[in-house]
């Protein structure tokens, strides 16, 4: 099963990832007076490329069946999109992240980040996510721990692995 799900996912990542990076690659001209106005009023990319509702679907999908596969299906999981890096940065997904249950699928969506380029970001947004949470009453310990036990064990960066981050939480 994981094979043939996997597959029509590796096809549909690679269409929606060369759609988005003439988008997600844009050069900014930091030197324009209104530079970062510009670049916080862009519409996200998902909606910039009009694909707002196929990346989501691939998305929720992804993150609804993820914890269902073994360790060697997850990082498979992970490379792909490791290997499509602008529809990772331009992953969306339905859940509501004031919610436990929305939460957790967003920790997930972290977990398929495996870091994304620069761990440094990666730990910024764990504890700013951790404290947003913490602040609507959601165990986020619990839900730390459930994720390392599904996050990669690889060392990217030489900064520990995704799966150290969420333990270190």
């Amino acid at each position: 099963m994981f094979e043939s799900v996997f597959a029509v996912w590796k096809r549909l990542a690679e269409s929606l990832n060369q759609q988005l990076r003439p988008i997600v690659h844009a050069e900014v001209d930091i030197n324009a007076p209104d530079w970062q106005e510009r670049l916080a009023t862009d519409p996200h990319p998902a909606d910039a490329c009009g694909r707002r509702r196929e990346i989501t679907a691939l998305f929720n999908e992804i993150v609804n069946d993820f914890e269902s596969f073994n360790a060697e299906q997850r990082q498979q999981v992970v490379d792909l999109m490791d290997q499509n890096d602008s529809l990772m940065y331009s992953a969306v997904i339905d859940a509501d992240i004031n919610t436990p249950e929305g939460f957790r699928k967003h920790m997930i969506l972290e977990v398929l980040r495996d870091q994304g380029k620069d761990p440094r970001d990666a730990i910024v947004a764990l504890t700013d996510y951790r404290k947003q949470a913490e602040r609507r009453g959601i165990d986020v310990d619990s839900i730390f721990e459930e994720m390392a036990r599904i996050a990669s064990t690889r060392d990217k960066y030489g900064w520990g692995t995704t799966r150290d981050l969420f333990m270190n939480g």
